[in-house]
């Protein structure tokens, strides 16, 4: 029986033939990305650091210097929606997976070939918005790395524009998901009350990012089995409401 062909490499960037340096670097991230035990979890690892220095060359780098290690090699742009569904649309052409009109189907296909296969090496660039890279870890059922990204996401938001903001809210929100995916419900219920609270105080309360936190809320409260909890919430709103 023949084996499957590999995928074809997708890296939408030549090489770059004045790239000098940074041996270091290139070494450190193949010890720490390339896995040898067949039993080990994938691994991951960022570079950070301001824009200009370096970081998307270094990558390109060491995804062609290193491409003959791996099985795959796949680039996603991160810098917005329209790319990150470009780059996956481009991986899905690779892999020859079953072309698909509708989008989600087609990243479902994607993720589950990664999620099959091992070996492969995934290069996320300009992966600026943490929330956003925390989703995509979410999609692969990687909910360490998610709550680690969402975490950060978090930390940064509280630290540039106050733990009183509704950036706040969106990371509150994405760690409520995780840890109700990882069966923490009762930091599930913590990030969430945390959410409510501030978009509580930020927004009227028929605001949509009201509604929708608050709707978000209490979907919790019912799939744990407390609907009582649920209408409660409901309730405390509109007698607030009707105070005010």
């Amino acid at each position: 029986m023949n084996a499957a062909p590999q995928p074809t490499p997708y890296i939408p960037y030549h090489r770059n033939p004045y790239f000098t340096g940074r041996e270091y670097i290139l070494h450190y991230l193949y010890t720490h990305l390339h896995i040898t035990d067949n039993t080990k979890e994938v691994s991951s690892y960022a570079l950070s650091g301001l824009g200009g220095i370096g970081k998307t060359q270094t990558i390109i780098e060491y995804a062609y210097q290193y491409a003959q290690e791996y099985s795959a090699v796949f680039w996603i742009g991160a810098e917005s929606h329209e790319s990150r569904i470009a780059s996956l649309q481009r991986i899905a052409e690779c892999l020859r997976l079953p072309e698909e009109q509708e989008c989600h189907k087609m990243i479902a296909a994607v993720i589950n070939w990664l999620n099959s296969h091992r070996n492969w090496l995934l290069l996320v660039d300009n992966a600026v918005v943490l929330n956003n890279l925390a989703k995509f870890y979410y999609n692969l059922s990687r909910y360490e790395e998610t709550h680690n990204a969402f975490s950060r996401s978090l930390s940064i938001w509280e630290e540039t524009v106050g733990p009183v903001h509704a950036y706040v809210t969106h990371a509150l929100l994405g760690l409520a998901q995780v840890a109700h995916k990882r069966k923490q419900h009762q930091e599930a219920e913590s990030c969430h009350r945390r959410a409510y609270d501030i978009v509580k105080e930020l927004f009227h309360d028929k605001h949509p990012q009201f509604l929708a936190v608050q709707s978000s809320f209490q979907e919790f409260y019912k799939e744990q089995g407390h609907p009582d909890k649920a209408k409660a919430l409901a309730f405390e709103e509109y007698s607030h409401a009707v105070v005010s």
